[in-house]
């Protein structure tokens, strides 16, 4: 399994904004086996921050990664939306089971 780590940091005043849109994602996102794993909106740091995971190894993951950004879906999820986005941070991470 592969799980990575996505923060993305927003245009001040533009959180909400992009909190209702986030979920137009998800649906085409899991067809191509990309999971929510968890989400959160920081709106002190004005930061969504969110854990994907694939259940295979990094290259199955990137490639899904590769065909869910060409596809027509995401396309049509993103319908004209410009993400307000100042900043992406993206990573692999290990998920410790620590409890």
């Amino acid at each position: 399994m592969i799980t990575q780590l996505r923060r993305y940091e927003i245009e001040p005043g533009k959180l909400n904004e992009f909190v209702e849109w986030f979920p137009a994602l998800l649906a085409p996102r899991a067809q191509y086996g990309l999971t929510l794993d968890w989400a959160y909106a920081d709106h002190e740091n004005s930061e969504f921050v969110w854990s994907t995971s694939y259940d295979g190894d990094l290259d199955a993951f990137k490639a899904a990664v590769t065909t869910y950004e060409a596809s027509d879906e995401r396309k049509a999820a993103y319908g004209g939306y410009k993400p307000p986005v100042t900043k992406l941070n993206v990573s692999i991470v290990e998920v410790l089971n620590l409890g």
